[in-house]
């Protein structure tokens, strides 16, 4: 019988230059391999200022949902776990949006080439 090929792990798809398609750096996730040009982050930006106004709507009428239910004497444990999640998905967001901010400065500050 013949034995299957071992298969290699995972390499990142795109990568910001040539000499480093197939590294395989665990410590980042592949996105930091590309460079995304003024325009790509602008809009990429433009769309986290999008997803964190949504999440603090979702934030805040989740919080209202729990407030109603245990005022009303009913078991919020559903809806506190559901809270507690947009906050993490929020963060993200957040975190998304700082990093956008930074890549842009370093784009205009000239730290990084452009593609």
């Amino acid at each position: 019988m013949r034995r299957p090929a071992k298969r290699s792990a995972p390499q990142p798809a795109i990568a910001a230059d040539p000499g480093t398609i197939g590294v395989n750096d665990k410590t980042k996730p592949a996105c930091y391999f590309i460079r995304m040009d003024r325009r790509s982050i602008l809009q990429r930006l433009a769309q986290a200022h999008q997803h964190i106004a949504l999440a603090d709507r979702l934030v805040m009428r989740q919080r209202d949902l729990v407030e109603r239910l245990e005022r009303a004497g009913h078991d919020a444990a559903e809806a506190l776990r559901m809270l507690a999640n947009l906050e993490d998905l929020q963060r993200l967001h957040l975190a998304d949006r700082i990093r956008l901010e930074r890549e842009l400065a370093n784009l205009d500050e000239g730290r990084h080439p452009r593609t």
